[in-house]
């Protein structure tokens, strides 16, 4: 597998994991621990408005030491309200239970003087168990004072699991059935503001609310002693709530609150707190489920996309950031009264950023060593030095194998340029777009200046003739395309002459990876000068043979004609006719093949049996003098073939000579002509029979080699030195056809050619 693809199926498996953990610890509160940790440290930074016009009344130790021992007698409670009642606050909120009956004229007079006050507020207190197998009892105040009283309500608190108090009921229900008892301080809030608070309006006013706690500090505070004993002025407590309850250590009436500094708070000044958020607001509300989801993933997936952006070590500082801007993120939501738990996002990148380290070190070591070791696999051995490993661990020795590699590397491409450098012709190395790489010290030399960044075909334009430019281009814009084409053939080479007047043969290869993709070509420019000069010497030598050599036999049969016979003369005439003859056969034969080997085939539309009788008639006076006959069956449908003229009509020529040589005196040639079919393709089928002794079987299988005959017997009475059918066989091969030689039935010898119909004959 791929290094790219196994690192997305990782990376794309670790962003899954990472979003249904984000999505699951939001859902089920997974790290509510944590949480609690930043909400407890991040409260401290923020704080609902100072609560000015609340006065807490608390039984504190000087107030325990005056009065002596709790419980008081309820005559001094009396006390307190008749002083209460001369301040007119706006609302008394009285955190003393009073479910028990004491002295009735002291209860009396208690209750007479709240009811005088007419905004005095009394809690109940619910038991858990209940009896009869309920969770909670609910205990009112005595009726006495239930009745005296403006309003009853809960003052329940519910510390989290560590016993930290974090969030406040705005009512409670002892079951589902049960009507809510609305806390104390909602009721204050609702008597003296006319209208419920925003959150007793929710749906579901059992749900928590989040508020900023303020310390005692920070309230108006007033001991229930200088209170009692008129140590207070009335005014102090005009228009105030106010509220009582104890405050002294001992009374256990104490709680710890998130992100108190000063250690707990009494109970009464947790509804303090609850009270002023309702009269100043503030409260804190948790973000929605999908927006928490939604606001924690965001720092994972930017993680995630970095990691295909960034470097490791950019990754790090983002990693970092991203932390910091979760903390800054969550102190200012709560600036703004909302609580983003950071636990989740903070979770997704403590789970994402190592875990990505180490499936991405995983994959490429793994990959890194499968390389390694196929490289050590199909590197040639070449003179390269070589170094020991000392033992370490897995992850260092994988990084001295890689050093050791890129070393080596290092070294097999200085050899290459090396070697490169110093060939001995002309080497180019193109990118795919044609600019040239990579260029030897002869390619330099050879074009006058250095070669490379500049475009191939740009550069051997201005190099090449322009005779052979048009050529040399197509071979190369084919060899470049061939390359990319499965199955195709290489494409060769090609020659060219350059404007200096030098040969080259142009070979162009293309450059491929280890994974076989083609990334550029290789061009290399042989120089062929002296091959082509002696090309060009053999082509003078074959024009020698072609005219300086047979000029002198024609001129001696020419002679041979003129000169009378004289008696005893006649044979010698004869033989000095045939030697000459012979000779003409033979340039002219050697001639034909030597210019197929050089000039390309150039083909025309010729009507095959009309050049056979052609070439018969051409031999009429040799097969007359001895009385042979020549037969044709002609069954081609007048078919054309595509062939070179001159050349089939010799090597025809050649076999109708063959078989007068072999045929008796007075015997027949058989020609047969017939249109056959092989599959799609149409070809011409053409059969030559003499009436001789045949062909040797030891010498059918050689019989179209090279000086190729047969000696001895009556068959060699003309001898040859075997060009002959070498020269048919070639003829017929460069025209696509198929030559064959066998005995026939009769006896005689039978050559039987194959050639291709021509597809659109030209008449």
């Amino acid at each position: 597998m791929k290094l790219r693809t196994r690192l997305w199926i990782e990376w794309g498996v670790i962003a899954a994991l990472a979003t249904f953990l984000i999505a699951g610890i939001s859902i089920y509160n997974g790290v509510g621990r944590l949480d609690n940790l930043f909400y407890d440290t991040a409260s401290r930074f923020t704080a609902a408005e100072e609560p000015k016009d609340i006065v807490i009344i608390g039984i504190d130790e000087p107030s325990l030491a005056a009065f002596g021992k709790w419980p008081w007698s309820r005559e001094l409670h009396w006390a307190v309200f008749d002083v209460l009642r001369q301040a007119e606050p706006k609302a008394i909120a009285f955190d003393i239970l009073l479910t028990e009956p004491g002295d009735l004229d002291l209860d009396t007079a208690l209750a007479d003087i709240m009811a005088e006050n007419g905004n005095v507020f009394l809690p109940l207190q619910y038991i858990t168990p209940g009896s009869n197998g309920r969770e909670y009892d609910e205990l009112l105040p005595v009726p006495l004072f239930a009745n005296a009283a403006k309003d009853i309500g809960h003052v329940n608190l519910f510390p989290d699991y560590d016993g930290i108090l974090r969030r406040m009921e705005p009512c409670f229900r002892m079951d589902r059935n049960a009507e809510p008892r609305w806390h104390l301080m909602e009721l204050v809030y609702e008597n003296t503001m006319g209208e419920k608070s925003a959150i007793a309006s929710a749906k579901d006013c059992t749900q928590p609310v989040m508020l900023p706690f303020q310390p005692r500090a920070n309230f108006t505070y007033v001991s229930y002693q200088s209170l009692a004993t008129g140590q207070v002025p009335s005014a102090f407590m005009k228009d105030k709530y106010v509220l009582i309850g104890a405050t002294a250590a001992g009374m256990g009436d104490q709680y710890s609150v998130a992100g108190s500094s000063s250690g707990q708070l009494a109970g009464v000044t947790i509804m303090g707190n609850y009270l002023n958020t309702l009269l100043k607001g503030g409260f804190i509300k948790p973000v929605g489920r999908f927006t928490h989801i939604l606001i924690s993933l965001i720092p994972s997936w930017i993680l995630l996309i970095g990691f295909w952006r960034w470097k490791p070590r950019t990754i790090l500082f983002v990693a970092i950031g991203l932390l910091t801007l979760i903390f800054l993120f969550t102190i200012g939501a709560l600036y703004s009264s909302l609580w983003f738990a950071p636990g989740a996002a903070l979770a997704g990148l403590a789970f994402i950023y190592p875990t990505w380290g180490w499936r991405r070190l995983q994959a490429t070591s793994d990959y890194m060593e499968d390389e390694l070791d196929q490289m050590d696999a199909t590197l040639p051995p070449l003179p390269l030095p070589t170094s020991a490993f000392t033992p370490v661990d897995v992850v260092t020795a994988q990084a001295e194998k890689m050093t050791h590699a890129i070393s080596q590397m290092r070294d097999l491409r200085r050899f290459v340029s090396d070697t490169l450098t110093y060939l001995p012709d002309p080497m180019l190395v193109a990118d795919m777009n044609g600019e040239i790489l990579l260029s030897n010290k002869t390619a330099d030399a050879v074009f006058g200046h250095d070669v490379e960044e500049q475009n191939i075909m740009e550069l051997l334009q201005s190099y090449v003739s322009q005779l052979d430019w048009e050529h040399v281009a197509d071979y190369l814009k084919t060899a470049m395309r061939t390359e990319f084409v499965q199955g195709n053939p290489t494409p060769g080479y090609t020659e060219f002459a350059a404007r200096n007047n030098r040969s080259y043969a142009l070979r162009c290869a293309a450059v491929k990876s280890g994974k076989g993709y083609v990334r550029g070509h290789v061009i290399y420019m042989a120089d062929i000068t002296t091959i082509a000069n002696a090309q060009a010497e053999r082509e003078e030598v074959l024009q020698l043979l072609s005219h300086d050599m047979r000029a002198p036999q024609a001129a001696i049969l020419a002679l041979l004609e003129k000169v009378p016979a004289k008696a005893g003369t006649r044979n010698i005439d004869d033989r000095i006719a045939a030697q000459a003859n012979r000779t003409l056969n033979l340039a002219d034969n050697f001639v034909d093949m030597a210019r197929m080997k050089s000039q390309d085939f150039d083909p025309e539309d010729i009507l095959l049996a009309d050049l056979m009788l052609e070439a018969a008639d051409g031999l009429w006076p040799l097969a007359s003098a001895r009385g042979i006959e020549f037969v044709f069956d002609d069954r081609s449908d007048d078919a054309f073939i595509l062939g070179e003229r001159s050349s089939l009509f010799r090597a025809i020529t050649n076999l109708f000579d063959n078989a007068i040589k072999y045929s008796p005196d007075k015997g027949r040639i058989t020609v047969t002509l017939r249109r056959r079919q092989f599959g799609k393709d149409h070809f011409i089928s053409t059969t030559i029979v003499d009436e001789g002794e045949g062909i040797s079987e030891t010498l059918l299988p050689e019989l179209f080699g090279k000086f190729t005959s047969e000696p001895g017997s009556m068959r060699s009475r003309v001898k040859g030195i075997g060009l002959g059918l070498f020269h048919v066989e070639s003829v017929i091969a460069r025209h696509e056809g198929q030559i064959s030689a066998s005995n026939a039935k009769t006896g005689g010898a039978m050559f039987k050619i194959i050639l291709p119909i021509s597809d659109e004959p030209s008449r």
